[in-house]
């Protein structure tokens, strides 16, 4: 495959292990984590219960979350804190997922109840390594704002607070001029993000530019803690990186470049698209992963960009993926 690097896995065996846990057409499961047990629990999205698996000898434990949600959009991904609870961010559920993993024999699963849909996906960890710290959750389709609770040693989670931000003025909004005015004028709800544009206000609520790209929808997933102390993520729709002080708890957005906002944007002018031309032309990054290096690398999704923020400035630089992969 000309672009792709190419590996022999000749000698190598690929199985499935335990018995089949999907149901359906729906995704079923959406992250998943390592106990100290070396226990992998599959967290459930429209699943029924939370799966744990023993790869020793494939066998696997179900924990059905009915009596916490029955929703077909759970929650999306999750993190193994040092209180040896996995805690998974909530996006239709009704709170965040704690499964207690303590007692091999006796897991169990509860939540923090918050009362409705956080509509968020990832979970970033800042750990003392000695059961105490604090959790926060990106926004993916909810509101501008970050939400959090620490946790301790003795299994006790704080309710959730909320960080809000305030989003910087998108000089490509400006750009449009009596076009982002009008929007702002029909679509007010929508214009409190940063990357937020509809059609020039003269289209309905299904058209493509509207549903795909207003900030009400696919923002961020998860985040990485940095050597900075501060929670990275790359934005999935959003046009930038979001930034967690988790010594302030203060939350901000660090623009992408030119480049890549014309490029998620698709050279977008003002006209109406068809929403199967551009949908798979817009994410810049499906998750965030910390190098080596200490930088802040995007897993890139439908830009051919690889993405680095380097902590240390906050600065946000770009290689096509062609260049990369052919080194």
């Amino acid at each position: 495959l000309k672009g792709f690097k190419q590996y022999n896995i000749t000698g190598y065996d690929f199985t499935n292990i335990g018995q089949d846990i999907s149901n359906g057409t729906l995704i079923q499961f959406r992250g998943s984590a390592k106990d100290h047990n070396d226990y992998h629990y599959s967290i459930p999205y429209a699943a029924t219960s939370v799966v744990r698996t023993d790869p020793r000898d494939e066998s696997q434990t179900l924990y059905n979350v009915n009596g916490i949600s029955t929703s077909n959009q759970k929650w999306v991904g999750a993190a193994y804190a040092s209180n040896k609870r996995i805690y998974a961010a909530p996006h239709a559920a009704y709170g965040p997922l704690i499964i207690n993993t303590e007692d091999p024999d006796n897991v169990t699963t509860s939540y923090i109840n918050v009362g409705y849909g956080l509509q968020t996906r990832g979970i970033g960890l800042l750990d003392n390594g000695s059961g105490s710290g604090a959790a926060y959750m990106a926004s993916y389709s909810g509101s501008e704002s970050t939400k959090k609770f620490t946790f301790d040693a003795d299994g006790n989670e704080s309710a959730i607070t909320t960080l809000p931000y305030t989003v910087p003025t998108d000089p490509y909004e400006t750009a449009r001029g009596a076009i982002a005015a009008n929007d702002k004028a029909s679509f007010s709800f929508i214009y409190r993000s940063y990357w937020g544009m509809v059609n020039g206000g003269t289209t309905g609520a299904n058209t493509d530019y509207y549903y795909l790209r207003s900030p009400q929808w696919n923002k961020y997933k998860g985040g990485v803690l940095a050597g900075n102390g501060c929670i990275y993520s790359h934005g999935t729709h959003a046009r930038g990186v979001l930034k967690i002080d988790t010594a302030t708890d203060t939350v901000t957005e660090i623009a992408y470049p030119h480049t890549i906002v014309m490029a998620m944007t698709a050279g977008y002018t003002g006209a109406d698209e068809s929403r199967s031309n551009s949908w798979s032309r817009q994410p810049a990054s499906m998750f965030s992963v910390l190098g080596p290096d200490g930088k802040v690398y995007n897993t890139a999704w439908n830009l051919p960009y690889q993405l680095v923020l380097d902590p240390s400035d906050d600065s946000i630089t770009f290689n096509a993926l062609s260049a990369i992969l052919d080194e």
